[in-house]
C-alpha cells in the first residue's frame, strides 16, 4: 500500500489508555454534573470493571466524591459520583496592552477570587514577574493548596509569531506571542503555562460559562483594542495550523476604505475594535484612550461615539454575512473588552443583517446576539486551559500551547508558589 501524506498513527500503551480514560471519565463529570457508575459506563463506553477502577482512582486523587444513593422504585439504589469542586483549582490570566485580570477557579469552574489591575509594559522584561506576582496574590486570596493547583492559563491579543512579511498587528505581544515571555513566566511561577489567543479563550469561557454551553457550532467576536475571533465547529475548537484562525480584523470589509497596518485597505479592525473607537472619537476632538471613558461619553450621548457606532455596526454587518456564508454557524456572538450597553448597542445597530445563508425561518437563535459570560469571560476561558489540557484524549487538537502532558492524569506534585 502506497504511504499516506498526512500525521502518521501511534500505537498507544496500557498507561496512556488509563491516562485517556481517566479523561474521558473526568470530561463526562465535568459536563453531566453527577453520574453514577453505570451512568459513566454508558457515557464513556468502558466497561463497569474499568469504570469502577477509575473512579476508585479519581477518588483517592481528591478529584470526585461520592454525592449518595440515587433514589429508585427497586432493587440497589445507585451510588452518584461528581467533581470535588476542591479537587483542582487552576488560574486565569487576560493581559493586554494597559490590564490584567486575573481570576482563580475550581474543578467545577466556580470562582474563587477575581482582580482587575492596571499593567504597565506587557512587552518589558518584567511583564512577567509582574503576571508572576498577581498569580500568586489570586492563589493567596483564594487559599488555594499549591498541590491542587493545577496551572496557569493565559489570554493575550493575537496574532502568533507572525513574520515581518505577513500581518504584524501593532495590537500584538510579541515577547508573548511568540513564546518568550511564556517560558519565563513558567520558570517564575514553576509550574505549567498555557497560552491562547484572547478570542479563542473568549470563546471558551461563553462555551463553558457564558451563552453558548449549547451551542456546538459558532464564532465569537472578541472586541479589545483590535478584534479578533474565536471559532467552535462541531463543538469543538477551530485554532488553525499555528493558532490564528479567526483573524476576522484582517478580513477587508471596504477595499478602498481605511489604510492597515497589515499592508491591505478597509480591515475590519480599523471600523470595529477600541482603536477605531478611539481614532473616531480624536477626529471628533473628544480626548478618549479606555474603555471606561468610551463607555461614559456614550452614556453622556456625546455624537461622535453615537457616530462610531453607526458605522462600526454598518461594517459588522457585511463581516456577518460573509462569515455566515462561509461557515454557517448556529449563531455569532459579540463580546469582549467593550462596554456591556455598547455591546448590546452595536448588535441591534446591525439589524437588519444582510442575507446569508443563515438567514432562516426555522431559526432557534438569532444571527448575532451579546456574548453573557461579563467581563471577566476571558479570564475565566483562560482559566480552563489547564483544565482543558488535563481531561482531552491524547492526539486531539487541545486548547492553548503548553508543555507536554504527562503520561498520567493525577493532581500535579505538590509545589510552592514564589
Amino acid at each position: 500500500m502506497a504511504p499516506q501524506p498526512g500525521s502518521p498513527l501511534r500505537g498507544s500503551n496500557q498507561a496512556l489508555l488509563r491516562a485517556h480514560n481517566r479523561r474521558v471519565a473526568l470530561d463526562v463529570l465535568r459536563r453531566v454534573g453527577r453520574a453514577s457508575r453505570a451512568d459513566l459506563a454508558r457515557l464513556t463506553g468502558l466497561t463497569a470493571q474499568a469504570v469502577a477502577n477509575i473512579i476508585e482512582e479519581l477518588a483517592a486523587d481528591g478529584l470526585v466524591r461520592e454525592v449518595g444513593r440515587r433514589r429508585t422504585r427497586a432493587g440497589q439504589p445507585p451510588v452518584d459520583f461528581e467533581l470535588a469542586p476542591d479537587g483542582a483549582f487552576t488560574i486565569g490570566l487576560h493581559l493586554r496592552h494597559d490590564r490584567v485580570t486575573g481570576v482563580v477557579v475550581d474543578l467545577v469552574g466556580r470562582r474563587l477570587a477575581v482582580a482587575d489591575r492596571d499593567f504597565g509594559d506587557p512587552n518589558g522584561p518584567e511583564a512577567p514577574a509582574g503576571l508572576a506576582r498577581l498569580a500568586v496574590d489570586l492563589a493567596e486570596q483564594s487559599r488555594v493548596e499549591p498541590r491542587r493547583l493545577w496551572g496557569v492559563g493565559l489570554a493575550v491579543p493575537g496574532p502568533f509569531d507572525v513574520d515581518a512579511v505577513g500581518i504584524r498587528s501593532e495590537t500584538a505581544m510579541p515577547p508573548w506571542t511568540d513564546g518568550s515571555a511564556v517560558a519565563r513566566l513558567r520558570e517564575v511561577l514553576a509550574m505549567p503555562v498555557f497560552l491562547e489567543n484572547d478570542a479563542t479563550a473568549a470563546a471558551l469561557g461563553e462555551r463553558l460559562y457564558g451563552c453558548a454551553t449549547a451551542i456546538d457550532d459558532f464564532l465569537f467576536i472578541f472586541i479589545g483594542r483590535g478584534l479578533g475571533a474565536g471559532l467552535f465547529l462541531g463543538g469543538q475548537p477551530v485554532r488553525g495550523a499555528f493558532g490564528n484562525a479567526g483573524e476576522l480584523g484582517h478580513v477587508s470589509v471596504a477595499p478602498a476604505g481605511k489604510p492597515c497596518y497589515c499592508g491591505s485597505h478597509g480591515c475590519l479592525e480599523r471600523y470595529v475594535s477600541l482603536h477605531a473607537a478611539y481614532e473616531a472619537c480624536g477626529e471628533g476632538g473628544l480626548a478618549v484612550q479606555s474603555p471606561q471613558a468610551l463607555a461614559r461619553a456614550y452614556r453622556m450621548g456625546e455624537p461622535v461615539v453615537h457616530r462610531w457606532l453607526d458605522t462600526a455596526a454598518e461594517h459588522l454587518r457585511r463581516a456577518v454575512q460573509t462569515v455566515e456564508n462561509l461557515i454557517d454557524p448556529a449563531t455569532i456572538i459579540v463580546g469582549g473588552d467593550l462596554a456591556e450597553d455598547m455591546l448590546a448597542a452595536l448588535a441591534e445597530r446591525a439589524e437588519p443583517l444582510h442575507p446569508s445563508v443563515s438567514a432562516r425561518r426555522d431559526r432557534m437563535l438569532p444571527r448575532l446576539m451579546q456574548g453573557s459570560s461579563g467581563p471577566a469571560g476571558t479570564a475565566m476561558g483562560a482559566a480552563a486551559l489547564p483544565l482543558m489540557h488535563q481531561v482531552a484524549a491524547p492526539g486531539a487538537q487541545p486548547f492553548g500551547t503548553g508543555p507536554e502532558r504527562a503520561a498520567e492524569t493525577r493532581a500535579p506534585a505538590p509545589r510552592a508558589l514564589p
